[in-house]
């Protein structure tokens, strides 16, 4: 039992690699039985990480696919995700439109945002749309506009707002980074308004989105992903798209600021555990890391 668990973790791990970084996978985990294949698209599905290892599957060989009925099936998915995937793509670009036109700067944060970073950008499991609002009174008048067009808004935890717009959750937050922490909450304060002039435009569905800048898209994923870890778990998604961040904006000159930051507000250690991770697990090639790697394991 132990020996088909490592076998499937290893080709898990080999098919997600792959698939997130357009390489053949590693052969010698294949070929796979049909319990193990079940097995293992049981666990994409829980990770949702579906998506990528099947990018990840069709870089291989034919004769070690899944079986017939499996692939036909796990096809049929990827079509439904691709599909969602156009769906809130168009609802983030008409939600953009409407905070543009009323004179509300916007930016779209972590999942639907950091999905074009990736190989294949359907491909990535989407969640909720979230936004952040970095000029000072945004947020409120974004709220306002929601109640002329009378939307019910719940409250959520840490200063958010959510709603439903054409069936997709939205969450609207007033802070970037979610870490709290008292003695770094006055130089994140900072770090953040010296960035706000810098945002990342991102063109889709034929119109500019503003994402935040390479700086604060590296905060705001990791300190998203250790608000995760103590509080709710962890899963691959989250640490993918860390590592399509790095991808993204690797020899970006502002990004060195990265390691005093981390340092600064105390999380620099866990920073290099997680980066640790990338590189070793998802695959990540050491040199799209904002600075070196000090964990060798």
């Amino acid at each position: 039992m132990t020996g088909e668990k490592d076998n499937v973790r290893n080709a898990f791990f080999a098919l997600l690699r792959a698939g997130m970084w357009g390489k053949m996978p590693d052969l010698p985990y294949f070929p796979l039985r049909e319990k193990e294949w079940h097995t293992l698209y049981l666990q994409a599905r829980k990770q949702t990480v579906e998506g990528i290892i099947f990018d990840g599957i069709l870089s291989l060989p034919e004769k070690y696919h899944p079986p017939r009925l499996l692939l036909l099936q796990w096809t049929a998915g990827i079509e439904l995700l691709e599909h969602r995937n156009r769906r809130m793509n168009r609802t983030v670009s008409e939600l953009n439109r409407q905070f543009t036109e009323n004179g509300v700067e916007a930016w779209l944060l972590k999942g639907q945002g950091v999905a074009g970073f990736y190989e294949h950008p359907l491909h990535r499991t989407c969640g909720d749309i979230d936004w952040y609002f970095p000029r000072s009174g945004d947020y409120e008048k974004a709220l306002h506009l929601l109640e002329e067009k009378k939307i019910p808004v719940r409250e959520q935890a840490g200063f958010s707002r959510s709603y439903s717009w054409n069936g997709f959750q939205v969450e609207h937050h007033k802070h970037l980074a979610d870490l709290y922490n008292p003695l770094a909450s006055r130089y994140l304060k900072q770090i953040v308004g010296e960035e706000t002039a810098r945002p990342f435009i991102w063109r889709e569905e034929k119109t500019d989105i503003l994402l935040p800048s390479p700086v604060l898209s590296h905060l705001s994923v990791n300190t998203h992903i250790l608000k995760h870890m103590l509080a709710f778990g962890i899963g691959l998604r989250q640490l993918c798209d860390s590592a399509r961040v790095c991808y993204q904006f690797h020899g970006v000159e502002e990004s060195r600021l990265l390691e005093q930051i981390y340092r600064k507000i105390g999380i620099y250690r866990w920073i290099q555990s997680l980066n640790y991770v990338l590189v070793k697990e998802l695959g990540m090639s050491g040199e799209y890391l904002p600075f070196p790697l000090s964990i060798r394991k």
